[in-house]
Order: C-alpha cells, then sequence, then structure tokens
C-alpha cells in the first residue's frame, strides 16, 4: 500500500479505530462481516472495513438483518444489499420472526445476532463487526447505571464477545457524519422508532445526553465510554481474582465483598442462571456469618455455606423431563436427597458407590431422571429391569420413586445411581482423561 495512503488511514479517526481493531484479532486470508441496517453507522462501518481490509489481507462483506417489524422493511433490505453489491462488496440477507416474550427490544436483539451469526457462517466469515459507537456506549452506560448497575453493568457494550467484533467505541457520531459527508454517501434507512421516546434509551438519547453535552462540553460521549472501558479493565481483574479461589469458606471469608459476590455470580452462571445484584448480596452475607447458613437466590439456586460454600441448582421436581447435567454443572435434587455434579478430571477413577468415572467421548448431554416403568440397565448377560433391580437390593417401596438414573444423549441409561453402572459404561474407568459424575447427599 503508497505510503500516503497508510498515513490516510491512520489520520482518519473511523478507518484508525477499525485498523486497530482488526490488528489485534484477525488474520490474513480472513473475512470479515459488517453488520448494515443501513443507518448512518453501520454503512459507515462497511465503508471504513473495505478502506482497511486490504492492507491487513482481509476481504469483507456485508450482512443484514429484517426483523420484520415496520412496514416497508424488507424493501430497505434490498437496497442495503443493492448498496453493498454496487461497491463490490459480497452480501447476505435474512428475515427473523422477533419472539415478543420477555421485551421486544431485547427479543429483537437475540434474534438478530442469531441470525447475523448464521449469515456470516453461509459468507465463510471469521469475524463480525457491528457499528456500537462511543455515543451508543454513552447512552448504555447512563441507561445502566440509572438502573443501579454496578462494575459489570458500567462496562457498557463489549468491544468483542465471541466472534462479534464494535470496533467504534471509540468513534463520536459526528465524527460518523462527517465521514460519510466526506465520501458522498448517505444513510439508506431512517428507523423512526429512534423517535419514540416512550423507550428509555430514547429519552436518554434525545433529552439527557444532549443537556449532558451542554453542562459539560461535547467531549461527555467520548468520556462516558472511557469510563465503560475502564469499568470493563477493573472487573476483569476483581472476575480473574474471583475465578483462582477454592470453595473454602475461611478463605472466601478473607477477600473482599466485590470478589467474592463475582465468584458466586461465576458459579451461578454456571448453572445457567444470572442472580441479581441483591441476592448475591444476600449470598455474600450468609458466607461472612457464623455458623451453617442457607440462602435461596430466587426459586432455582440455593447458596449453602458450612466448611465449603456450595452453589447449586434445585430442581424440585420429582417426576417429568430429564434434567441436563452440563459438565461443570451441580443439580441439587430435593426429592432425590441428592448433590450431582459432572466434572471433567485428569484421570476419571470412581472410589465409590456414588462415583461413576465415564471417558470424555461420552454421548452429551447427560441427563438425571426418575426410574421409569420398562427401564433396563445393560449388565454382563444382557439386560436387567431396574424395577427388579431395586427390590433384589432391598429397596423400600416408598424409597425407590428417590432413586435417580443417568441416561446419555441417546437415553441409554449409564448408571442407576448408587445402585449398579452398566456394563458399557464401566469402560470409563481408569480413562485419562475423563469425566467424573459424583452424588452426594444433601446435608442440611
Amino acid at each position: 500500500m503508497p505510503r500516503n495512503r497508510s498515513k490516510s488511514l491512520q489520520r482518519n479517526p473511523l478507518t484508525r479505530a477499525v485498523l486497530s481493531c482488526l490488528r489485534e484479532v484477525a488474520s490474513p486470508g480472513e473475512r470479515v462481516v459488517a453488520a448494515v441496517s443501513g443507518g448512518a453507522d453501520s454503512i459507515a462501518l462497511a465503508l471504513a472495513i473495505a478502506e482497511v481490509a486490504p492492507r491487513l489481507g482481509l476481504s469483507t462483506a456485508v450482512a443484514s438483518v429484517d426483523h420484520g417489524l415496520r412496514t416497508g422493511s424488507a424493501d430497505e433490505l434490498k437496497r442495503v444489499e443493492a448498496w453493498a453489491r454496487e461497491r463490490g462488496l459480497a452480501a447476505a440477507t435474512a428475515k427473523v420472526i422477533v419472539e415478543r416474550e420477555g421485551g421486544l427490544e431485547a427479543a429483537a436483539r437475540k434474534a438478530r445476532y442469531e441470525a447475523l451469526e448464521r449469515l456470516a457462517d453461509e459468507l465463510e466469515a471469521h469475524w463480525i463487526a457491528t457499528a456500537h459507537t462511543a455515543t451508543d456506549q454513552a447512552e448504555t452506560v447512563l441507561l445502566r447505571l440509572s438502573r443501579g448497575a454496578g462494575a459489570r453493568g458500567a462496562r457498557g457494550v463489549l468491544p468483542k464477545r465471541g466472534r462479534i467484533l464494535r470496533p467504534f467505541l471509540t468513534v463520536t457520531r459526528p465524527q460518523v457524519e462527517r465521514f460519510l459527508a466526506e465520501r458522498g454517501e448517505a444513510p439508506l434507512v431512517d428507523d423512526p422508532s429512534n423517535q419514540d421516546l416512550g423507550r428509555a434509551r430514547n429519552r436518554i438519547r434525545h433529552r439527557v445526553l444532549p443537556e449532558l453535552r451542554k453542562a459539560m462540553g461535547p467531549g461527555a460521549d467520548r468520556a462516558l465510554a472511557r469510563f465503560a472501558a475502564l469499568a470493563r479493565d477493573d472487573e476483569a481483574a476483581l472476575a480473574t481474582w474471583a475465578h483462582g479461589l477454592g470453595d473454602r469458606r475461611e478463605e472466601l471469608r478473607e477477600v473482599p465483598g466485590a470478589v467474592l459476590r463475582r465468584w458466586l455470580r461465576a458459579r451461578c452462571e454456571a448453572l445457567g442462571l444470572s442472580p441479581n445484584e441483591p441476592q448475591l448480596q444476600s449470598a455474600a452475607k450468609a458466607v461472612h456469618q457464623s455458623g451453617a447458613r442457607e440462602v435461596e437466590l430466587g426459586r432455582r439456586i440455593v447458596v449453602r455455606a458450612g466448611e465449603r460454600v456450595v452453589v447449586a441448582l434445585v430442581e424440585k421436581k420429582q417426576h417429568g423431563e430429564a434434567i441436563d447435567l452440563p459438565i461443570g454443572a451441580e443439580r441439587e435434587l430435593d426429592w432425590a436427597g441428592l448433590r450431582v455434579a459432572l466434572a471433567k478430571v485428569s484421570r476419571a477413577n470412581a472410589v465409590g458407590k456414588f462415583e461413576l468415572a465415564l471417558p470424555l467421548d461420552v454421548a452429551l448431554p447427560l441427563s438425571l431422571r426418575p426410574v421409569l416403568p420398562g427401564d433396563r440397565l445393560q449388565g454382563e448377560r444382557g439386560t436387567v429391569r431396574v424395577k427388579r433391580l431395586l427390590v433384589d437390593r432391598k429397596v423400600p417401596r416408598a424409597d425407590r420413586s428417590k432413586v435417580l438414573v443417568l441416561v446419555d444423549a441417546h437415553g441409554t441409561l449409564l448408571w442407576v445411581v448408587g445402585h449398579r453402572v452398566a456394563a458399557t459404561a464401566r469402560a470409563g474407568q481408569g480413562a485419562s482423561p475423563g469425566l467424573l459424575v459424583r452424588a452426594r447427599p444433601i446435608v442440611k
């Protein structure tokens, strides 16, 4: 690339931001997809990536999603696709159906990112770039702080999440407008929902931020974006500290509350649930108090603080669908009186009747459920009815409904927990590495 061309890319704030972002993550020969809605920010993003990509040996493309939420959205999608092809950019589009449960904006966001992932695969792209700017970041930070967020929420929109990149987080909206004007470009779409003051984000955008700029100057957007970047650094440091901790209560009592709450949050998220800050504070208080303590976070998570601190998912149903047991998760089943965990281990050695060693190639996910009529377990000389097995082992009739079975993804019984292992599952004993399932009585 000519030297003056390289300097030009470095001088412009948009191409400089894209260049810095892609240099960190992308390798020559990879493709970057720009998510383009047709608005000013996304049009600028696609143009900036197209200018920068050749210097780094990258190719670029455009992906656009129609949410079907307003009249004319299909025509807008066609305009974006035509605009991309006129500029020599590969393009792919998708229309999604937005489920309205849990809030329209959140559902639309979920559907959009799922569609972008599919389109990136279709385009054989390694990265997906979205056009969130420093102004968007300022709006997000103000919105979250007004709702009581801590450092985790104050991080705002993350610059990288999986293969999603957000290179414009240092770029303001006025800079985007100047970039487009210099290139004779204009937005293709004007979304009227951005003017709806019934939405909290739009009130921040049209009322709060303009007043803040008047009071504090035009640099307010970037200042809030810098605050989000500092919050990300702080959050990462505290999370790393928390990650290195074990589950000994004595050790957990010695760390600052901010670290303990992140330790608790990480274990809750490993179970697929996200507790709020008051719930985490309640759990942290139980850890710091003396004596055995137990606190429920919502209806599904229980934190027990004894000599060790245990975070478990409470499954109160006795019958029904099987309960998945992901690697690293722990399930607590009150009706069975057991807490069951699945972990990856360097050597899978089962040492007791309430432990099962399995090879890594077992069909996942594993699931737990009660014994069902007709259940059979593979033995050395054929199959045996689980009901007959429990009778032979003199398990009282009243307790048989509390017995758990572990099944693989194909529904094959691997283990009648605490009673017998299927012959086909015994091969995992001594595997290196492997999986270890451990069931322990719940002690209250």
